[in-house]
């Protein structure tokens, strides 16, 4: 009987993702030519990164830029291991695409359903519960990798968690917390922080219950993690020992200040309601208080809350902030899920022990009990896309994508013509994506390229390389800058200085002798100076020697798409030589 809920639920989640991938494949058939759609804005990114690992570059290093790509990788990259593994078993890109959709997809929801099981939910609330759960992070599992090869990693270890909490002395829960604790690890590194922190908290709690042969074990497991990921840890050094990687780190949007973020309290904020309800709801119900799964829940749900708390706001202490809180919130909305569904669930059995408080008590856990639930719909809200979530998944696929199939003609010219990697500078935004992605070559210039480990210096002259036709002005480059600085150069930076400035002010700091400053904007916090250097370099270098900066960056073929509207002029460059022309595509060999 279970399993038949299991299955549904299984089954309800296929056709979830089945439906937008007909939407995008159908109105194409008929002119399919293998490019692979977009199923997100920032899948192109991903995708390259997977292209990386399946041509041989393990550790990605850069997928944009030849020069780099045998470098240390700014991050996680086994989930990028995990997603290639289709490419290595010799499918199609667009097939391993689909193939890691529908298999993390359904992995995904087998984990959350046996987690809801272990927790004694019923079948038919673990199935509301299974796909709930996915209609709340259905735009996420379509990011490839992440987040979805990352979620099913945080299920299967508070799956584990949750087993090896229920019976502690069984060596293959022992064994299974400790593999899946190893595995979040090299998956991914704010999940690596959170289990970090839950399980400390754990062995804290265990020993002030004087559970002290529970805190030992899971102390032990801890050990035993860490020496299964010496080699991360290792890595991890050398990621960080990297000449680039501070001023890389910045650019992605690495701050330093001990204020928290917005964020912490607009996600955490679920997390302290849901707590506040499990614990009213513990002392208040007596056959709450009595129910061992229900004891079981409250533990879970305070130490794995807590735990993305205190991630969430760690720079409070560290005085470091990169994006905490918004890459926690993600594991935030599927606690929030857990939490509610059992919630309700153990809130039903016992529905005559809340029936017998009082009037004031049961006024108190409805009110948040409905928080908890404003909380779940506002996410499914923001990231299904409402009613049409289950014909869209990035609010209507790009009518576009029928014309799209026009790149693989260039792209399999190049395939075919030239057996080793080279660079290509296009200005067709969507060309320079698919060119890491189909293909073994590399581009001149990527947006997304802040983010790798490199020199900021280098970055700046590939964008001013790469607008050369398009004569920018002063105010040009300034509107760009997250282009080549990244979001903290963007958005993070100013945005952190003017949050000291509003917090000195509403407690009138500056009459103890602190100065407040005053509010700016990315121009004025990064200085006009540096732009007007950026412009100069633009007008007296980059422009007058175009043709040694092309060779500077190894630039071998420049291709223009007469569909893309821009300034591009190849020919224009007077040692590039056409050696390829159809009805849209014309590509130029730079000697």
């Amino acid at each position: 009987m279970q399993n038949r809920y299991l299955l549904l639920a299984l089954a309800a989640v296929a056709i979830l993702v089945f439906l937008p991938v007909f939407q995008v494949f159908h109105p194409i058939s008929s002119k399919w030519q293998g490019v692979t759609p977009m199923f997100t804005g920032d899948s192109y990114y991903y995708y390259s990164r997977i292209r990386e690992v399946a041509d041989g570059n393990i550790f990605i290093g850069n997928p944009y830029y030849i020069e780099h790509n045998q470098e240390v990788a700014p991050a996680f990259f086994m989930a990028d291991w995990l997603a290639a593994i289709p490419l290595w078993l010799g499918f199609s890109f667009t097939a391993s695409a689909i193939i890691n959709l529908f298999f993390w997809s359904i992995v995904f929801a087998g984990l959350f359903y046996f987690l809801l099981r272990q927790l004694n939910l019923s079948g038919p609330f673990c199935l509301f519960g299974t796909v709930l759960m996915y209609l709340e992070v259905y735009r996420l599992m379509f990011r490839p990798v992440s987040m979805q090869t990352v979620f099913p990693f945080f299920i299967l270890f508070l799956l584990s968690f949750m087993i090896w909490y229920k019976n502690s002395g069984d060596k293959r829960a022992t064994i299974f917390l400790t593999l899946s604790t190893v595995a979040a690890f090299y998956v991914y590194t704010y999940l690596w922080q959170i289990i970090l922190v839950l399980v400390s908290l754990s062995v804290v709690y265990f020993y002030f219950i004087k559970d002290r042969l529970k805190a030992s074990r899971l102390f032990i497991i801890i050990l035993i993690s860490h020496l299964l990921s010496l080699p991360l840890i290792f890595y991890t050094i050398k990621q960080i020992t990297n000449t680039n990687y501070w001023q890389s780190m910045e650019r992605i949007g690495l701050v330093y200040t001990h204020l928290p973020a917005a964020n912490v309290i607009y996600s955490g904020i679920w997390i302290i309601i849901a707590l506040v309800l499990l614990f009213f709801s513990y002392f208040w119900l007596r056959g709450f208080k009595d129910s061992q799964d229900y004891k079981n829940l409250f533990v879970f749900s305070a130490l794995s809350g807590i735990a993305m708390l205190v991630v969430s706001g760690s720079n409070i202490i560290t005085g470091k902030e990169l994006e905490n809180s918004q890459h926690i919130e993600r594991f935030i909305i599927v606690w929030l899920v857990v939490v509610c569904s059992a919630y309700i669930f153990y809130l039903i059995r016992h529905k005559i022990d809340f029936k017998q408080i009082n009037l004031y008590k049961k006024i108190v856990l409805l009110i948040f009990l409905l928080l908890c639930l404003v909380g779940v719909f506002r996410y499914l809200r923001i990231l299904s896309g409402g009613v049409y979530l289950m014909m869209s998944v990035n609010g209507g696929f790009s009518r576009g994508e029928s014309s799209d199939q026009d790149y693989s003609r260039p792209l399999k010219w190049l395939e075919d013509n030239e057996k080793a990697p080279k660079v290509v500078w296009t200005d067709s935004e969507k060309l320079n994506h698919y060119i890491t992605i189909l293909t073994k070559h590399y581009v001149l210039f990527e947006p997304s390229s802040p983010t790798y480990l490199m020199p900021t210096r280098e970055i700046e002259e590939r964008y001013l390389i790469y607008n050369y036709f398009n004569d920018l002005n002063q105010s040009d480059i300034e509107n760009n800058g997250r282009v080549y600085g990244g979001v903290g150069l963007d958005t993070h930076q100013y945005k952190t200085h003017n949050r000291a400035v509003k917090v000195c002010r509403l407690f009138q700091l500056d009459k103890l002798g602190k100065p407040c400053g005053e509010l700016t904007d990315m121009i004025s916090f990064k200085g006009e100076e540096y732009f007007a250097d950026l412009y100069r370099r633009y007008k007296n270098e980059i422009q007058p020697g175009i043709i040694e900066e092309l060779k500077k960056y190894r630039v071998a073929y420049i291709i223009k798409d007469k569909g893309y509207d821009s300034n591009f002029m190849p020919e224009a460059i007077s040692q590039a030589k056409l050696v390829y022309e159809d009805n849209r595509f014309l590509i130029y060999k730079f000697n």
